[in-house]
């Protein structure tokens, strides 16, 4: 996703602020760090850092405004 790198985790137990590290630091330059994940039996979860939501949010209506591809 442009503007955006994903880490998915499927587990029981999960060390959200090491996967959120994880995430921003794999990011490309320009990209937001988010993670999607999900433990047995549970609807999936996105988590990101706060301060990242204002250039989460521009990123995802960056995406929209171009359409499905």
């Amino acid at each position: 996703m442009n503007g955006v790198h994903v880490e998915s985790k499927r587990r029981e137990r999960l060390s959200l602020p090491a996967a959120l590290r994880q995430s921003a630091a794999d990011a490309g330059s320009g990209e937001v760090g988010i993670v999607c994940h999900r433990p047995n039996r549970c609807a999936w979860i996105v988590s990101a850092w706060l301060a990242d939501l204002p250039a989460l949010a521009r990123a995802v209506a960056r995406i929209a405004q171009r359409g499905p591809t």
